[in-house]
């Protein structure tokens, strides 16, 4: 691309490329390169029949989000259905979560803690 510019200029003088193996496999996927660069266009000129007042977000539904997350290991998004949606609960959350002084950290000393 950086020789030719554009897969259609690349595609117009394929000929020129002096490697058999290389010309042979642009001939062969030149379907799968015109699809590659039709998928990874930004189109900006579409009419969605919205305007960006109809965008705005409504307010998370934390109960579900934190359901969702956990049900799916999404570990960051829990923290944040967590952070954005427990203090209203007295800072406890699903499960009885424990208060930011006793959980500790990672970085808390082998031992420390309840022997399992």
């Amino acid at each position: 691309m950086r020789r030719f510019g554009s897969v259609d200029e690349l595609y117009r003088r394929v000929a020129e490329i002096t490697q058999p193996a290389l010309r042979q496999r642009l001939e062969t996927h030149r379907d799968l390169a015109y699809l590659s660069r039709e998928l990874a266009t930004v189109r900006a000129d579409l009419d969605l029949g919205l305007d960006i007042d109809s965008l705005a977000v409504a307010p998370i539904r934390r109960d579900e989000l934190f359901a969702f997350a956990r049900r799916w290991e999404i570990r960051r998004l829990e923290a944040l259905a967590g952070e954005q949606g427990w203090k209203a609960l007295g800072g406890r959350g699903p499960g009885g979560a424990r208060s930011a002084a006793r959980r500790g950290t990672a970085a808390e000393p082998p031992g420390a803690g309840v022997a399992g």
